[in-house]
């Protein structure tokens, strides 16, 4: 596991528990659209430069003012809006960034952001998540009581370009034109942790927001988070120009948000945010497990295999672990039987708080490619909350009726290892899990010790040392 910085060890940390107290917010800034491929407010604004005499480049310290400019200039914003509908409209070329994706894994509800794209739209919608979007006090009205997660766009939105805030008399205004939107703001910042991501130290729109949170900060507020990237000596393999006074000013930059309640984290390259987010992740949902595998009827040893994923289920709920399951063909019964004795013995636990089932529509019809894009998204969007997966066999039978790995499997795994799960794979139970472990067997960095990994491939003779060592695994890794 990546070693962290002290103050970022401490980010991480509370930020976790706000997330696992139901009391995190996000705040996105454009710097993630732009990493998606949106350009950005100076290309949106270079062609009205130069119809009114200015040069983009010379303003870009105050573009804002610049838009007001073109705004007196032209007496109608109709050109403006159309560049924002053109700039920011959905296109199929630009997805939602890895960073994007991390943040929608996270149980957090509420979002904020002050860009009029749609990328967090489409990030939850390829989650397969309701996302509800207020962008005005008129539409803040409309139940989200269906909706699992709740996006305030406070800039507007691309579809709605005549009331985006863009030009200097829009912030000035916007404390009238955006009263209730406010109010809900200064609610959430009083009683939620925000962290703030996308935005720089230049941004116009992060100083806009500031300015809503003073009036709000006192000794008695919430602390936020902010993460933005370090003046460094070298930019893009080229020495920095005038890096020293670049550096005192960031020092007070970073002093001045502390005075808003906003703590600044410092990443040398914007990849660290997302190691940053994939730990918070990890310990968010380090008790979620996804125990994947099937079995038929020939399959040789399954007596084993049944035993195996009763236990298993039995033994992480009594210890208060969540698993996940797509209730694999034969297999899936017994990861219900062993969560459901975990739940009756001794406490009395809730069964729907340790267990969530995924059967799949396997007689939905749809075109064979469709078919297969819809069970990977249902993979994804059931592995999203877990960082433990454990495979045990996984194996079907092809079209002449001859055992063989599952594909459906082998994808799942596929899919655990790119979200960053610890692999468990129990090589003895044959199938699908065989092949993980024997493709992991030459890996160095298991995330366990080397011993465990190879009781995981003992003889069934061994089965309490195989037993015995899932545990060890995952004690270990949650400890």
């Amino acid at each position: 596991m990546k070693k962290f910085a002290m103050e970022t060890e401490n980010f991480i940390r509370n930020y976790t528990q706000s997330v696992l107290s139901g009391d995190a917010a996000v705040f996105i800034g454009a710097g993630l659209s732009r990493e998606a491929g949106y350009l950005g407010w100076t290309d949106l604004l270079r062609d009205k430069a130069v119809e009114i005499g200015l040069d983009v480049d010379k303003e870009n310290s105050d573009l804002i003012s610049l838009a007001q400019y073109y705004l007196n200039n032209k007496r109608q914003r109709t050109q403006i809006n159309e560049s924002i509908r053109n700039f920011f409209a959905p296109r199929k070329d630009i997805n939602p960034t890895h960073t994007h994706m991390l943040l929608s894994a996270l149980p957090i509800r509420s979002y904020w952001t002050t860009n009029y794209d749609r990328l967090i739209e489409k990030t939850f919608e390829l989650r397969g998540v309701s996302c509800r979007a207020h962008f005005s006090d008129e539409n803040l009205s409309i139940s989200t009581d269906n909706a699992q997660i709740i996006l305030h766009k406070m800039h507007g939105d691309v579809e709605n370009p005549n009331s985006a805030i863009i030009a200097k008399e829009d912030y000035e205004k916007y404390d009238d034109t955006h009263e209730m939107m406010l109010a809900k703001f200064k609610g959430e910042m009083c009683s939620k942790t925000f962290l703030f991501l996308g935005y720089s130290f230049s941004d116009p729109n992060i100083h806009h927001i500031l300015a809503r949170i003073r009036k709000v900060f006192d000794k008695h507020a919430k602390q936020h988070y902010c993460i933005m990237k370090r003046v460094t000596k070298r930019e893009n393999g080229k020495k920095t120009k005038d890096y020293e006074y670049k550096l005192i000013k960031q020092n007070h930059q970073i002093l001045d948000f502390k005075n808003y309640g906003v703590n600044v984290i410092l990443v040398d390259d914007y990849p660290e945010i997302n190691d940053i987010l994939s730990e918070i992740k990890r310990r968010v949902y380090m008790k979620n497990v996804f125990i994947c595998g099937a079995y038929e009827d020939e399959t040789v040893n399954k007596d084993k295999i049944a035993q195996l994923g009763t236990t298993l289920a039995t033994w992480l709920v009594e210890r208060g672990f969540k698993i996940f399951s797509g209730f694999g063909k034969n297999f899936g019964g017994h990861i219900v039987k062993g969560a459901f004795d975990g739940c009756t013995l001794g406490e009395g636990k809730d069964f729907n708080k340790h267990v969530s089932l995924f059967p799949f529509p396997y007689n939905v019809k749809l075109p064979p490619d469709e078919r297969v894009k819809l069970h990977t998204r249902l993979r994804e969007n059931m592995i999203a909350p877990t960082q433990i997966t454990v495979v045990i066999c996984g194996e079907q039978k092809d079209d002449k009726g001859n055992l063989i790995p599952s594909p459906g499997v082998i994808e799942e795994v596929k899919i655990s290892q790119n979200q960053g799960n610890l692999i468990i794979p129990i090589g003895v139970s044959g199938g699908a899990a065989k092949i993980v472990w024997e493709e992991m067997k030459n890996c160095p960095d298991k995330g366990y010790k080397e011993a465990d990994f190879d009781l995981l491939n003992q003889e069934w003779t061994s089965y309490y040392k195989i037993y015995e060592s899932i545990q060890r695994i995952i004690s270990n890794y949650c400890s």
